[in-house]
């Protein structure tokens, strides 16, 4: 009977091999979220409000839209220059054309003008007034090359603030950059904003963050990319999260904070995203993290 007792403890220990054991350590955090501040592109009366507090919204989302007539008719005076410069330069360029066929015409007279007075067939009266002719040509040809030169420098100023207004224009509606929900909202309708003010506070809720602090002690088992499961206060599912961010400046533990040393001993500050499709998760719920060191 003792012989097939020992036989048993030798066949289980065969089967299940000695396992290493690993020690779960466990964190205290918040969940959070990484808030983005839409503030205002352009200086202006707000004129429509596309959203509210408290609503989701897609990405390129248009939430607020600043009156642009004064830049419209900036922008449709500046088309009307310019469709007047291109006209003339186009009359200009006809000018030239029929300017350079005659010069072309009196240059080859010139030439047998020449020939012709060799032999005595034709004047130096003749000659002198068609080179008279031909220089008066070349000048006129010059002059329209400097005024198109002049054009055309007046419309590459003119389309720079053509492109300028538009993009002026362009900025008189908000669009948010992500798919989010509103947390707040600090304008209304019909106020004059400047450039650069706060319109509204959103985040993305289906990427909640949580910040825990590690004891210098354990900090070489953490790094980027480490899974980690969650539990939050109220939500019995768990969560699984990873590694995004760590400091690497170590602070003072924070009072609210509560870790194996003391309040005096030196923390690293690490930071997970959680994903969080089913918006379960809620921001400033308490979290614990629990982790394989």
């Amino acid at each position: 009977m003792k012989n097939l007792y020992l036989v048993c403890i030798c066949a289980c220990l065969l089967i299940f091999p000695a396992c290493k054991k690993t020690e779960i350590e466990h964190y205290d955090g918040r969940a959070d979220v990484e808030i983005k501040r839409i503030t205002s592109t352009a200086t202006g009366k707000i004129e429509h409000i596309f959203f509210d507090k408290g609503v989701k919204i897609p990405k390129e989302f248009l939430l607020v839209k600043i009156d642009s007539q004064k830049l419209a008719v900036q922008k449709k005076q500046k088309e009307l220059l310019l469709k007047e410069l291109n006209l003339n330069i186009e009359n200009l360029e006809i000018n030239k054309q029929e300017l350079c066929q005659e010069l072309n015409f009196k240059e080859s007279l010139l030439k047998k003008t020449m020939r012709m007075l060799k032999d005595g067939a034709a004047t130096t009266n003749n000659k002198e007034e068609l080179a008279a002719n031909v220089a008066i040509l070349k000048l006129k040809i010059t002059e329209i090359a400097n005024q198109k030169l002049t054009l055309k420098n007046k419309k590459a100023l003119l389309e720079k603030d053509v492109v300028l207004l538009n993009l002026q224009i362009n900025d008189t509606e908000i669009h948010s950059p992500i798919k989010a929900i509103v947390l707040n909202k600090y304008v209304n309708e019909g106020e004059f904003v400047p450039a650069g003010f706060l319109l509204a506070d959103i985040a993305d809720l289906n990427l909640l963050k949580v910040r825990i602090y590690v004891p210098l002690a354990e900090l070489p088992e953490i790094y980027l990319g480490k899974k980690v499961w969650l539990i939050a206060e109220g939500v019995k599912e768990k969560f699984q999260g990873k590694v995004s961010w760590i400091s690497s400046e170590a602070e003072f533990t924070p009072k609210t904070i509560i870790t194996k040393e003391t309040r005096t001993s030196l923390v690293y500050a690490v930071e997970i995203t959680v994903p969080n499709i089913a918006d379960q998760l809620k921001i400033g719920v308490p979290v614990d993290v629990y982790l394989e060191i």
